[in-house]
């Protein structure tokens, strides 16, 4: 099934299942299938086992990135400044994450900036570049060394959870922040090697308009961040706990962006991000019963079903 894909390149292109022109793939009876937008439903709810994606290319030059961490009261600052930069429109080769993090014990704040090109235009990363940081990181060079720099540590157990969200304000900001120092603290109670990271990843409003309807997002008209949570451990005992703790923190995230006036009572969370157990309404809304008779159309015994993962 076709889950969308969330780059640095989505303010200029969209998601990743915008660029493919055709799919090659096998479907559950064993016919060899090419999937083109011709085939209205398995261009919309991919079926079967994919053996070549075709996609568009784009010329890809140089890039920048910037790396900075702040930590005590300096992630104060940090965290107004970064609110401001996102409450005006940028240049869509420009994309700006911000990570909370909670290692060892101790809370910092992060970003990461990019620009799709060998340098962002003069001015553009400035009220964030002259923040005092506690450590700053300046990248230059091909997009595949940029990608490699981004590489997460591997971790022996690990659970994500998404969290929807449309904008991030002064309150949303504190939300996060008593977030991670609540369960940090508490999960530490479990495995005091845990580290627990909440990663916000915004987009331009319009990053959902460069293609057309998919199984995901189920409502292009809501531009929806695909923000998570995630914490890793070595303790096999304190599984549970980090279950519950990733699906109660985006819930009550959630809670508090509806609070701040946010319209997500029906916004999808993103696939990949979303722990298991979260209901397949809350990921494709609207689209689910479409893709429930597609399976039956081309599925009907339900060999998928073999799998793992979600059942439709």
């Amino acid at each position: 099934m076709a889950v969308a894909g969330y780059s640095w390149k989505s303010n200029q292109y969209g998601l990743t299942v915008d660029t493919v022109a055709e799919f090659h793939i096998v479907s559950p009876n064993g016919t060899e299938i090419v999937v083109t937008k011709a085939d209205e439903d398995l261009w919309f709810a991919l079926k079967g086992i994919v053996t070549k994606f075709t996609l568009k290319l784009y010329p890809q030059t140089n890039v920048w990135g910037a790396s900075l961490v702040f930590e005590g009261e300096l992630a104060d600052a940090a965290k107004a400044a970064f609110v401001k930069y996102l409450s005006r429109p940028h240049d869509h080769k420009a994309v700006q994450l911000g990570h909370f993090m909670y290692i060892n014990g101790s809370v910092s704040f992060g970003l990461s900036l990019f620009y799709d090109g060998p340098e962002p235009p003069m001015g553009l990363y400035d009220e964030l570049l002259n923040l005092t940081s506690t450590t700053t990181t300046i990248f230059q060079g091909t997009f595949t060394d940029f990608m490699s720099t981004q590489v997460s540590p591997k971790y022996k157990r690990v659970y994500s959870n998404g969290i929807p969200m449309s904008r991030y304000t002064e309150p949303i900001m504190k939300a996060y922040t008593n977030e991670i120092k609540f369960w940090g603290d508490r999960l530490s109670q479990y495995d005091n090697r845990v580290s627990l990271f909440y990663i916000l990843e915004p987009f331009e409003p319009d990053f959902l308009t460069h293609g057309e309807p998919s199984a995901y997002p189920p409502d292009r008209s809501l531009a929806v961040f695909p923000s998570l949570v995630y914490v890793s451990w070595t303790n096999a005992s304190a599984d549970v706990y980090m279950a519950d703790a990733v699906r109660l923190s985006a819930a009550s995230l959630v809670e508090a962006a509806i609070q701040d006036g946010q319209d997500l009572e029906d916004a999808a969370t993103y696939v990949n991000y979303a722990i298991f157990g979260t209901p397949l309404e809350r990921m494709y809304g609207k689209h689910l019963e479409r893709l429930r008779r597609i399976r039956k159309k081309y599925d009907p015994e339900d060999v998928m079903g073999l799998a793992g993962g979600w059942k439709f």
